[in-house]
């Protein structure tokens, strides 16, 4: 299964977010962070298009970052992500907080239409945490 949240979950309140996916029974979630210097630069926006992001351009971001998760390195990290994402959870992390307006989804989106096989559950959110407690 493929989950998206932001950082600050992991940071405030939700240290636990890989044990919380745990407990629901399936083996241990796969935490990708999607940002720049994090190990998974592939598929994280340049530091421009950032800047349009910062700036409330969203319409050019987006494009512009669609664009640039066609490249090679980025197909290849969606195809083995999707691939994970078939027997383990994985987990796609970002700064930003409106999951609406994220990069993040926009990459669970390009995964699950390039392999629709794989199951995206949706943004874990603080208040929809609690439901993967047991």
């Amino acid at each position: 299964m493929l989950f998206t949240t932001y950082l600050a979950n992991l940071r405030e309140g939700f240290p636990d977010v890989e044990k919380m996916l745990q407990n629901r029974g399936l083996k241990e979630p796969k935490v990708y962070y999607v940002m720049r210097n994090r190990g998974n630069n592939e598929v994280a926006p340049t530091e421009e298009m950032l800047g349009l992001h910062k700036k409330g351009n969203w319409p050019v971001y987006q494009q512009q970052y669609r664009e640039r998760i066609k490249s090679v390195g980025a197909k290849n990290w969606i195809d083995r992500v999707a691939e994970e994402a078939l027997w383990q959870d994985v987990v796609l992390v970002c700064f930003e907080k409106d999951h609406n307006r994220c990069h993040r989804t926009l990459l669970a989106i390009e995964i699950i239409r390039k392999h629709p096989e794989v199951n995206y559950v949706g943004e874990l959110l603080l208040s929809s945490l609690a439901r993967y407690v047991r």
